[in-house]
Formats: structure tokens, C-alpha cells, sequence
């Protein structure tokens, strides 16, 4: 759950499960279960969750690596224009299968 920061130029990877009951809302996405207050800037997941965010109540919104149309590639990229929009030092790398985040 997010209910206050902001988040830029993440992702998030692994399955998602769920277990147990609940007598209240159970809200399971890919990338966030709940954002309630955040604003989100190229955040991207991959994982068997159909569903970025399982309760958002901004108009915002992860994206999913498919593979196809939006690849890892894409996803840093768009991540890196991010973290220099905002003047950050830090780049996504991807030398493996995932990004990698370092210092430049």
C-alpha cells in the first residue's frame, strides 16, 4: 500500500499470491496492491498478475512488461528519462534480464 510518496522509475518483479480470508477489501495488483495518494512515473512489473494496481484512486498507472510490446529495454529507457527529468544521478543498466540501478 502507497498512501503518500511518490514513486519514480521503479518495478517490480516474482509472483503474486494471496492468502487467507479477509472481512474487509482485498486489493492485489502486479506492481501495488493499494495507491491512495501517489503519483506514479514510469514504474513497470512482470509478474503471472494481470493487474498493475489493485486499488488506485489516482488517475495513474504501471505498466507491464510483456515482452513484446513493452520490453525491459523499453521500461529503462523510459525510467532513465524519468530519473533525468528530475535530476537524479542514479540510471537504470541492463546488462541481464533485469535492471540493474546505478550511480553515474
Amino acid at each position: 500500500m502507497n498512501a503518500g510518496s511518490s514513486l519514480l522509475a521503479c518495478y517490480a518483479t516474482g509472483n503474486v499470491t494471496s492468502t487467507g480470508s479477509s472481512t474487509g477489501y482485498v486489493h492485489i495488483g502486479g506492481f501495488l496492491g493499494n495507491n491512495y495518494t501517489t503519483v506514479m512515473t514510469a514504474c513497470y512489473w512482470k509478474n503471472n498478475h494481470e493487474q498493475g494496481i489493485g486499488y488506485n484512486k489516482k488517475s495513474t498507472e504501471a505498466t507491464k512488461v510483456d515482452g513484446s510490446v513493452v520490453t525491459w529495454q523499453k521500461a529503462v529507457d523510459a525510467m532513465n528519462t524519468a530519473l533525468q527529468n528530475a535530476g537524479s544521478k542514479w540510471r537504470y543498466e541492463l546488462n541481464g534480464t533485469l535492471p540493474t540501478l546505478k550511480k553515474q
